[in-house]
């Protein structure tokens, strides 16, 4: 898992099928998973933002590549992560990037893992085994 911030990103678009295509030149298009979580505005400043009642200008992005080894999770991580330093975004004129990385790594999580339900029952009332009290309290 990757956190950066991506300054004037007005879609979505833009940056994150940018970073997609790299990520699916090097791996392909399967045997992985890359998600990107938007967290926000003003991820920057914060509460100290002197533009808050404008679109917003900053966005906290949250890059994650799962994968069957962790060595090519954080590598699918890395590059989607990179690649928006270099994605070109409406109304940015310079080619030095619209990206500040919070961390310059990657955090790796723990392993996942899929939960199954193996066992099912049938029943004519689905709240049976779960049955609800009502009590009043009080003086």
């Amino acid at each position: 898992m990757s956190l950066c911030t991506i300054r004037r990103a007005h879609r979505a678009g833009d940056w994150a099928g940018w970073a997609r295509q790299q990520v699916a030149e090097r791996f392909g298009r399967a045997g992985y998973e890359l998600h990107f979580t938007v967290y926000g505005r003003n991820a920057i400043l914060g509460e100290r933002e002197p533009l808050k009642e404008r679109q917003a200008h900053e966005l906290g992005i949250v890059v994650q590549g799962i994968a069957p080894t962790k060595a090519v999770a954080k590598e699918v991580c890395m590059i989607a992560t990179r690649q928006m330093f270099y994605a070109r975004l409406p109304q940015v004129k310079g080619t030095a990037g619209g990206v500040a990385f919070v961390l310059d790594e990657v955090m790796p999580a723990s392993p996942a893992y899929r939960w199954t339900l193996n066992h099912t029952m049938r029943l004519d009332d689905p709240l049976a085994l779960f049955p609800t009290f009502v009590t009043e309290a009080g003086v």
